[in-house]
């Protein structure tokens, strides 16, 4: 019945898929309204959000998620039952989940966020993964945010940048990334996710602090369309492969964005 729905989308056998959509500046009615789509639960949480732009991206995040596991399961939006996990952590129904090894052989993960403008979704077969994206903001004192959550290495080097707030930007978002695949959220300790600065003037990776097996897990830094920061942290055996340009679901309504590599960690 829903053997055609997955033609044309990213390679999901690559292992690793992004998908980073636009959030329209006068969102559509239902974006603010409870769409079909959403459970009980996740209108109820909908709800909660008293400013209407991070309600708008939750719901539209919602839609996006549902329709893209449609799309990649063979199944239609509305069946999709997700749970939420370890740190309020998005994930199938265990029914769901099953069904999805069956179909692939492997475990299917997948990380979702979102900022003004932009709501990023990563999926991986066989890995966990975690995606960031973030719409560089002015910050009242960025020095003492930077010193409680970067090593004093990243604070000279962020620094030392053209744009300070983009470069802490940037850090930022590898170290939420790979706090997300984790699934340990702001609990882990940020300053020890450390991004060394090479010779070059770029970045080097060192998350030893996560696991003995750090060399692992990939990370990668990008740009989505202008100056928000993006990156995708994730562990599996064919690092490079990661599908970065997939078409949408023709049923999500939500246009796409061009995404650019700045850094592999």
């Amino acid at each position: 019945r829903y053997a055609d729905r997955s033609r044309g989308l990213g390679d999901v056998y690559k292992r690793q898929v992004l998908w980073v959509v636009r959030v329209p500046s006068e969102p559509p009615a239902e974006a603010l309204a409870r769409s079909p789509l959403l459970s009980e639960n996740e209108c109820h949480r909908a709800d909660a959000f008293r400013v209407p732009g991070r309600r708008q991206r939750f719901v539209l995040g919602r839609v996006l998620l549902k329709n893209l596991l449609a799309s990649v399961l063979g199944r239609e939006p509305a069946d999709i039952d997700l749970e939420l996990g370890h740190n309020h952590r998005p994930r199938l129904s265990p029914s769901m989940a099953a069904a999805a090894e069956r179909r692939f052989g492997l475990p299917l993960d997948f990380n979702l966020s979102a900022t003004p403008g932009r709501i990023a979704c990563g999926m991986a077969l066989g890995a966990r993964i975690g995606v960031d994206v973030e719409a560089p903001a002015a910050l009242e004192d960025l020095q003492e945010l930077a010193r409680t959550v970067l090593a004093p290495e990243e604070i000279t080097w962020m620094n030392a940048q053209q744009e300070p707030l983009q470069a802490f930007y940037r850090l930022w978002t590898l170290k939420e990334s790979a706090a997300k695949a984790h699934g340990e959220g702001l609990g882990l300790p940020f300053p020890e996710l450390r991004m060394q600065p090479d010779e070059a003037g770029g970045l080097i990776a060192n998350f030893d602090v996560l696991e003995s097996h750090a060399e692992r897990w990939s990370v990668l830094g990008l740009e989505a369309s202008g100056p928000a920061a993006l990156a995708v942290h994730w562990n599996a055996g064919n690092p490079g492969e990661i599908d970065l340009a997939p078409s949408l679901p023709p049923d999500a309504g939500l246009e796409s964005i061009p995404v650019e590599t700045t850094a592999r960690l």
